[in-house]
């Protein structure tokens, strides 16, 4: 609830918002955020009075958690915006016990928006809706449902779901063009790498935040991940905005690499670690059998066409190797590559997925985990 004071303030203060009457509700909460997020910069340290007051944030542009939470609800009231507070039980920390009150571990809340089933996480600058820090989702949370008794608000707590978004949404995809140089000591690979959700969420914050000579030195980091080489070219990064994601454009990396790392020369034969292509993966192998269970942060898939030009005078002795399909009994996860040959041309096409956040030691009946 706010006071008139605040009621004035807050009016005043979301005409500079400018939204479309007519739009969407997930246009108007998604104009809403950015501009509070964009405007307004949030201390969880601030603990003065000023920092949760109304008048004093759009003032000095400064918030406390609580108030700043506080402001962007009466922005989303004032546009007539339906939305619940949620304390989720976060996958990381102490969960929240359904049977037992403990006021310290519903601190930092998410905003839940029925009208459209996605959450919004006010105090996290980096995330934009419908992508919340994922630890707080793929778990149970404490729902305030709001309600009136004559001109008493208050709030009915009810325990829900708080879902992730779908795997498909979150991509880490790669193409890949790759050709010798003229003198065949080094390889040139043309890559444009296509990042969705929030394999996107976690790079965007780059761009937005750090100076444009930093942003440089990261964009060719994430490229050199390809070629292992730091000769990189022709760089471009697109929908590199944080209110991108919002609108579920891919954010895309372009970058020309040249890199003599992925060749070995044994006698009149080359050997192309083609692998490598794809970045260094993490190594699970072991001899002993799984004792804990496996915990991912977000469901991802990751697609890669990979094209090689075979230079003239050579053939390519082992294509079968390309050829994998692994996957675990209920194909909730698995790394599924082929190959085909096209005259001179190799390509080689990988899908990398994981549907599910965790896998037990032993096998559940879906629906049970």
């Amino acid at each position: 609830s706010f006071t008139d004071s605040e009621v004035k303030v807050i009016s005043n203060f979301f005409k500079q918002v400018k939204l479309d009457e007519k739009a969407a509700e997930e246009d108007k909460i998604i104009a809403i955020e950015d501009f509070i997020k964009t405007n307004i910069n949030t201390d969880g340290n601030a603990i003065s009075d000023d920092a949760d007051k109304i008048e004093k944030i759009v003032k000095t542009k400064l918030a406390g958690n609580f108030g700043f939470t506080r402001l962007l609800i009466g922005l989303l009231q004032k546009a007539g915006i339906n939305h619940q507070i949620v304390y989720p039980s976060k996958r990381n920390d102490l969960g929240i016990d359904e049977n037992f009150e403990n006021y310290r571990l519903i601190e930092e809340p998410l905003l839940y928006f029925p009208g459209t089933g996605n959450f919004l996480d006010p105090l996290n600058a980096s995330f934009r809706y419908p992508y919340v820090d994922p630890y707080s989702a793929g778990t149970r949370g404490l729902f305030l449902k709001g309600t009136t008794i004559g001109d008493f608000k208050t709030a009915l707590p009810v325990f829900d779901s708080i879902p992730l978004q779908p795997y498909e949404k979150s991509a880490s995809n790669l193409e890949a063009r790759i050709k010798f140089n003229e003198h065949m000591d080094s390889l040139l690979i043309s890559s444009k790498q296509i990042l969705t959700g929030y394999s996107a969420a976690f790079y965007r914050p780059a761009y937005a935040f750090l100076p444009k000579d930093k942003q440089d030195v990261f964009t060719k980091d994430v490229i050199k991940s390809i070629g292992n080489s730091d000769k990189i070219t022709n760089i471009k990064v697109e929908n590199a905005g944080l209110t991108d994601g919002s609108r579920n454009l891919p954010l895309n990396i372009f970058g020309d690499i040249s890199s003599a790392e992925l060749i070995e020369k044994a006698g009149n034969k080359i050997l192309i670690k083609i692998g490598d292509v794809i970045g260094q993966q993490v190594e699970m192998y072991q001899e002993k059998k799984r004792q804990l269970p496996v915990l991912i942060q977000y469901p991802h898939a990751l697609d890669r066409l990979i094209g090689f030009t075979i230079p003239a005078g050579y053939r390519i002795k082992n294509p079968e190797d390309l050829n994998m399909n692994i996957t675990d009994k209920l194909a909730t996860m698995g790394f599924i590559s082929t190959y085909t040959l096209n005259g001179a041309e190799l390509l080689i096409n990988i899908h990398e997925f994981y549907k599910e956040i965790y896998a037990e030691v032993l096998y559940k009946k879906p629906g049970s985990w």
